[in-house]
């Protein structure tokens, strides 16, 4: 009776173990946002998308960092038209990008910048 008790208790343990490591997953879905609610008319490169980078990217992407500076509009720019930026953004360091009611704005502006020319305005 022991050993079935302690092989059920070892059963639990393991499922539970196993329940936690595929819980654990890196993919984030970012809220939806309605695009009507959020104006991404000429957004400004200068005005909104050079403070994104500086406070959302800015800590480990700095000149001279190995996967590429977003320190100013040339290095953006060139992130940004070789496909990075929004698949970045979207995708793995959206988890690294600050959690909040306007993460999804964000995003949905920064593309808009990207489909409207990447203008240094």
């Amino acid at each position: 009776m022991k050993n079935r008790n302690l092989n059920i208790a070892m059963l639990v343990v393991v499922i539970a173990m196993m329940s936690l490591f595929t819980a654990c997953q890196d993919e984030y879905v970012a809220p939806y946002v309605d695009p009507n609610a959020c104006n991404t008319t000429d957004v400004s490169f200068i005005s909104f998308v050079k403070p994104v980078m500086d406070t959302q990217c800015g800590y480990c992407h700095v000149s001279g960092y190995s996967s590429g500076s977003l320190a100013n509009y040339d290095d953006v720019k060139a992130f940004a038209s070789s496909g990075k930026l929004i698949s970045k953004i979207e995708g793995s360091m959206n988890g690294f990008m600050k959690q909040d009611s306007t993460l999804g704005c964000t995003i949905l502006k920064i593309k808009a910048w990207v489909d409207q020319g990447m203008k240094n305005n």
